[in-house]
């Protein structure tokens, strides 16, 4: 990837800037990453991603407190997690000690256009915020195709978190990630994508199918850009918006953002 926000310079500052103490991590506050780990939305990518303990899930763009690792680590799961920061992974591995989970994962410093893997190797891949942060459409082009080539036939991919820019939030939210926030953070390049039918016309460039939308509210979000306080008030609301979220159409303008489950075609 090129020098530039969403690159390995970026996440290896925000993987060295990983502290003991709670912090929340966002483009709208504060540098580092959470280590209060909530991982309830790992259940979720383990009923789309119908986990097999036979299989091994690669999990691309791990980040520093693994938290996709812990969730299936505990659970028995062999997992393969990557990132392209070297900060990130050991960090990553102190934490998976500390779970008891380090036998169960292995970790691995990679670029996600680079992914150093055999053809056809993995059945279940997981991509939790990674799309978002790269440069470019091309590079999310690049990206999906490394996923193809590592994937065996009509395995699972389920891939969260793409900023809908026809949302009535879409532009607010790409004007305040570009221009940071209060001067607590660094500004931020998150990739917006075209509504629904520009997803499904790059997924389907890249030999995927996608099986199932999930359209995500903007609470989503705000759930980690406030301070850890406001959380046990906004959770009842993001849950009850969510819930009206998936009987709306993939193509409504309400979603902020949308999440994936593709098959390898």
């Amino acid at each position: 990837m090129s020098d530039e926000f969403g690159s390995k310079r970026v996440w290896e500052l925000r993987a060295q800037n990983t502290t003991p103490e709670v912090c929340v991590f966002g483009p709208f506050w504060g540098r580092g990453y959470s280590r209060n780990l909530d991982l309830r939305d790992f259940s979720e990518a383990e009923e789309f991603l119908q986990m097999d303990f036979d299989d091994a899930i690669l999990n691309v763009g791990c980040g520093p407190l693994a938290r996709a690792e812990v969730y299936f680590g505990q659970r028995g799961y062999k997992v393969v997690a990557v990132d392209v920061s070297s900060s990130a992974i050991s960090h990553a591995k102190v934490f998976l000690k500390e779970f008891n989970v380090y036998d169960n994962v292995d970790l691995i410093v990679a670029d996600a256009e680079f992914l150093p893997f055999r053809e056809q190797s993995f059945n279940k891949i997981l991509a939790y915020g990674l799309i978002v942060h790269l440069p470019t459409k091309k590079n999310v082009a690049k990206t999906l195709r490394q996923f193809h080539f590592c994937m065996k036939n009509n395995g699972l991919s389920y891939i969260v978190w793409l900023p809908n820019l026809y949302s009535i939030f879409g532009p607010l939210f790409k004007f305040v990630t570009k221009i940071g926030f209060i001067g607590k953070t660094e500004k931020m390049q998150l990739l917006n994508f075209k509504g629904h039918k520009e997803i499904r016309q790059i997924w389907s460039q890249a030999k995927f199918k996608i099986l199932r939308v999930f359209n995500n509210s903007i609470l989503w979000t705000g759930f980690y850009i406030f301070p850890t306080f406001a959380h046990k008030y906004i959770e009842q609301i993001v849950l009850a918006l969510n819930e009206s979220n998936k009987r709306l159409s993939a193509t409504s303008f309400l979603p902020h953002s949308f999440s994936i489950v593709a098959k390898r075609n």
